[in-house]
């Protein structure tokens, strides 16, 4: 078995081996948690660092505040189906 680099890799892998459906985010592979898990038959699903998913946007040449709104307007009320990623709030706590 070939071992793919990067969180996006592993996710990839997990997926391919544990079957299920991964919706990954273009450009924010360095946001990615982990694979998170809700109650009984919702998940397994990629979970996003919101804090890093602004880090990203700001990397890629936006201004905090541009980060901020691109994000609330195209991340955070995403719902794609059964694969929607989480995305975690932890701009409180860092």
């Amino acid at each position: 078995m070939i071992r793919l680099v990067g969180n996006r890799g592993l996710i990839e892998e997990y997926f391919a081996y544990n079957g299920g459906e991964a919706v990954l985010l273009d450009g924010l592979d360095d946001a990615i948690l982990g694979i998170a898990e809700q109650h009984a038959g919702v998940g397994p699903l990629v979970a996003y660092s919101m804090s890093k998913i602004i880090e990203c946007y700001e990397s890629q040449g936006m201004s905090y505040e541009e980060a901020v709104e691109f994000f609330s307007h195209n991340c955070q009320c995403l719902s794609v189906g059964e694969g929607t990623p989480i995305i975690v709030d932890d701009t409180h706590f860092i």
